[in-house]
């Protein structure tokens, strides 16, 4: 099998660069490849999909979001509504109540502007670009072929060959029915045996890599361990988990490795559940400090920039400025009575941080990227209020448990895991979930059989993730695309994930629309 373009992974960037390619390709024949590791995740990927983790919320209002979406959500607000109402979640419930009236009443786009959406709608969103790219297909007599499987390595010959763990082949066929429900993948009766696919052409866009840890293989098997939250089934299959435990025993205790995003999408629906059941929960990490509340403040009037004037950024001329400038920002919001994202949302809708990084030089693009992206980044991460509203709430009941130490060790004891941290203590649970941080690409490279065959392939890996050029072909292999999560540099200036794979998506079609022609 021989394809002019495959994207390995079935969410956000390749089902929005499939959209786009369709949309404006005018080649005669076309042949195209979806692959993914679980094809219940198309369209959405891990984390927007339907069938996972399914009721977190974005980390930002509408108004930092892809105009696209927003659109989208603008005109079916009432099917979503109706879904979100439908569905037995606590989370979405709140959601309901403070949002609904704000979201059916709205008049234009800018009337969502601070509304934070259900990470679901994303979902729906790009089943509705799939369904117009597969229209599309079929009135162009293009293909497009859809593989459940693990694609383990690329190799070159005179085209790539990239082999496929279980491989299982599907259709896609149109279904009548509601919203996120108009998609059909039929497995096919024939070529199931393939041991690999060819490409011209490949756009790697996938979820983020499963956290870093070392943890043994025993306690890797335990069901009542979850070593990747989203992967696993989220909130729902810790929920599931608890309610086996307590067949054991009345009181539950539930430890997290890690206290940022993960640890606190879990809490809403945890604080609910907490009123019925006896439950005990605990985070380690090394500050023991979760991301801040994206809540802009209640003064009567709005936040003005100060270091971040137009008339002051010109002046940043190097990272290191900008970083510090970014601390002074914030400590001159607080000492004026606002909060730090009055003026961070401020610099993300007015895309300051892109005028400022434009102007760098490449060795100060270079030092940004390695150094002070990740620095910025660690003093400007804030999330749905709601979560840390129910964290706060939780702690105030004296359920959660906030421990700041690194984890020494990990190991288990009949039904028991002990976590011995490096000031020597030993914490027992009952469920243990692991909410690290991703591992690194030069983790992958060593550890993953996919990315140690792009290191094969000469491609060029550095600290922060694989080089690309500006239109996110890898350096080395310029027919492979790499737009999301792996690629140095996706995100310089700090937008939301989800604009930020939009965005890059476009860049990489203007050169793989030439690539597939020629």
């Amino acid at each position: 099998m021989s394809f002019d373009v495959v994207f390995v992974g079935g969410g956000l960037g390749s089902i929005f660069s499939l959209y786009n390619l369709i949309r404006t390709a005018d080649k005669k024949n076309l042949n195209i490849c979806i692959i993914d590791k679980e094809i219940s995740n198309i369209p959405g990927g891990v984390a927007y999909g339907n069938k996972l983790e399914n009721i977190g919320f974005f980390n930002n209002p509408c108004r930092l979001s892809p105009k696209e979406l927003i659109r989208w959500v603008y005109k079916n607000k009432v099917d979503l509504i109706n879904f979100v109402e439908n569905s037995n979640s606590n989370s979405f419930k709140e959601w309901v109540k403070r949002y609904k009236l704000k979201f059916l009443n709205s008049k234009s786009l800018k009337d969502l502007d601070e509304i934070y959406l259900p990470r679901i709608f994303c979902n729906f969103w790009l089943e509705s670009l799939l369904i117009k790219s597969l229209k599309k297909i079929k009135k162009k007599n293009y293909k497009i072929l859809f593989i459940q499987g693990e694609a383990k390595q690329i190799i070159k010959k005179k085209k790539y060959k990239i082999l496929i763990k279980n491989p299982t082949i599907f259709n896609c066929d149109l279904k009548q029915g509601t919203i996120g429900n108009q998609i059909n993948f039929i497995r096919r009766i024939d070529g199931q045996n393939i041991e690999y696919i060819n490409a011209k052409n490949i756009l790697i866009s996938l979820g983020i890599p499963e956290p870093r840890q070392s943890i043994s293989k025993k306690i890797l098997s335990d069901k009542f361990y979850i070593h990747d939250l989203y992967v696993s089934g989220g909130t729902k299959k810790l929920i599931k988990l608890i309610n086996k435990k307590k067949l054991q025993k009345k009181n539950v205790s539930i430890h997290f490795l890690g206290s940022k995003a993960g640890f606190l999408e879990a809490l809403p629906e945890l604080y609910f559940f907490s009123k019925k059941n006896n439950i005990k929960i605990i985070s380690t990490s090394n500050n023991a400090e979760t991301l801040n509340s994206a809540d802009i403040s209640k003064n009567n009037s709005k936040y003005k920039l100060n270091f971040f004037s137009k008339n002051n950024y010109k002046k940043i001329k190097n990272p290191d400025d900008l970083y510090k400038k970014i601390l002074e920002e914030f400590s001159f919001a607080e000492s004026n009575n606002y909060n730090k994202y009055d003026p961070w949302t401020i610099i993300l809708r007015k895309n300051i941080l892109t005028k400022i990084i434009k102007n760098f030089d490449e060795k100060d693009k270079e030092i940004y990227n390695n150094k002070y992206f990740q620095l910025i980044r660690s003093k400007t991460r804030f999330t749905f209020p709601l979560t840390v509203k129910y964290k706060n709430l939780l702690e105030k009941y004296k359920i959660i448990k906030m421990i700041k130490s690194s984890v020494k060790s990990v190991s288990q004891k009949k039904d028991e895991f002990i976590v011995e941290t490096k000031n020597n203590k030993k914490i027992k649970s009952d469920i243990l979930v692991c909410v690290f941080g991703p591992q690194s690409v030069m983790d992958l490279k060593i550890n993953d059989s996919l990315f140690k065959s792009l290191h094969k392939l000469k491609i060029e890996f550095l600290n922060t993730g694989i080089k690309v050029n500006k239109y996110f072909q890898t350096v080395g292999q310029n027919n492979i695309y790499m737009i999301g999560f792996h690629a140095n540099g996706y995100n310089p200036d700090r937008k939301t994930i989800i604009k930020a794979i939009v965005e890059n998506s476009k860049f990489a079609l203007k050169s793989l629309k030439n690539n597939i022609v020629n």
